[in-house]
């Protein structure tokens, strides 16, 4: 059985705000992080032990009320525990999948360490070396990872959209590319940025948020950056601070 339309990306992909590009739109109202701990359940069905019932029970609830869902995933397994097939269960009960990732690994991964490292750390600004080895795994572990998912789907039959961070949101873009890809997402979607209703005014302003954030590399403080970037860094990987 199939669901509802789904955005299923890693984390720091931009999943926040291609969400709320799709909220723009009435008809593609989206609901992030059903899974997530730190986001309220809807329907009251989450447990913390989830099986395959449990889930679909979540994903069911909450596609009764908005059309999209964007669930974010890691190749360990979170939301989920380690090493669970829960996150490939979600994404065969999607109708439709926007799997959204990064070109440059690298700095996916370092960020997503950062993001983990500021949640264990509230409130401490105080730069801390990262873990070479963990990071190392994700650079390694992504792209097999995204390979098993996209041959399910296409086994499956299913309708998938990849796209790419630096495609929607990457610095150097200008607005009129943005802008272009987000009506190629909006039509898998089987919508239009010109449909009556949409907030015009909320995607210019998401997009000139994503234009302004563009040049900040939150990695340059960590002391051991430049070990990282010589060990992992390559032009199949990405850069760091070139």
């Amino acid at each position: 059985m199939s669901g509802g339309r789904l955005v299923f990306s890693l984390p720091d992909c931009g999943s926040q705000w291609l969400a709320g590009l799709l909220d723009a739109h009435p008809a593609l109202h989206c609901f992030q992080g059903p899974f997530d701990p730190d986001v309220p359940d809807p329907t009251g069905r989450r447990t913390a032990a989830p099986n395959l019932g449990g889930v679909d029970a979540v994903l069911d609830g909450i596609w009764a009320r908005w059309p999209v869902i964007a669930h974010v995933w890691t190749p360990a397994g979170w939301p989920f525990a380690r090493h669970s097939p829960l996150n490939g269960h979600v994404l065969l009960r999607a109708s439709h999948v926007v799997l959204l990732s990064r070109r440059n690994r690298l700095v996916q991964a370092v960020s997503q360490a950062l993001a983990a490292r500021t949640d264990r750390r509230a409130g401490s600004d105080q730069p801390e070396p990262l873990d070479l080895a963990s990071i190392a795994w994700l650079v390694k572990q992504i792209p097999p990872t995204l390979r098993t998912h996209r041959r399910v789907l296409y086994t499956r039959d299913r309708p998938l959209l990849d796209l790419e961070y630096e495609q929607l949101f990457g610095p150097g873009l200008d607005l009129e590319a943005r802008r272009a890809t987000l009506e190629r997402v909006f039509a898998f979607l089987g919508h239009s940025t010109g449909d009556e209703g949409v907030d015009r005014d909320a995607i210019a302003r998401i997009l000139d948020t994503v234009h302004a954030s563009a040049p900040l590399r939150p990695w340059e403080s960590v002391p051991n950056i430049g070990e990282i970037e010589s060990a992992l860094g390559s032009d199949e990987t990405g850069w760091l601070l070139r």
